[in-house]
């Protein structure tokens, strides 16, 4: 027999002060860890305020170089202790002015709207 389920559902948004507070500690963290990051910013729906339930956290990390393929990149920002999913973007800055130059609409998005770190 199965019972009958609640009439009512409980959505929970994330703190922002709290996130925001994270993040903070996550770039300090970063760059004491990886000394060729240049800046770590977030955007997205954190940045522009909304944000919902469901959503995470795009943090912008600009590197001063890399060696190493964008992709591969990646799993070396992921951070690990805070308590919403990221996605996190390490370009180099040779990268951004590359995509500036081309007049990329999404970075240019990216650019107009991060919030430093």
């Amino acid at each position: 027999m199965l019972d009958k389920s609640s009439n009512s559902v409980k959505v929970v948004f994330a703190d922002k002060a709290n996130v925001v507070r994270q993040l903070k500690d996550y770039a300090k963290s970063i760059k004491r860890m990886h000394p060729e990051v240049e800046r770590v910013g977030y955007f997205g729906s954190y940045a522009n305020d909304t944000y919902g339930p469901a959503s995470d956290v795009d943090l912008l990390i600009i590197l001063r170089r890399s060696d190493r393929r964008f992709l591969d990149r990646i799993p070396d920002f992921l951070p690990d202790n805070l308590s919403i999913c990221c996605d996190v973007f390490p370009y180099t800055s040779e990268e951004i002015e590359k995509m500036q130059g081309q007049n990329n609409p999404w970075i240019r998005h990216v650019l107009g709207e991060v919030v430093w770190l």
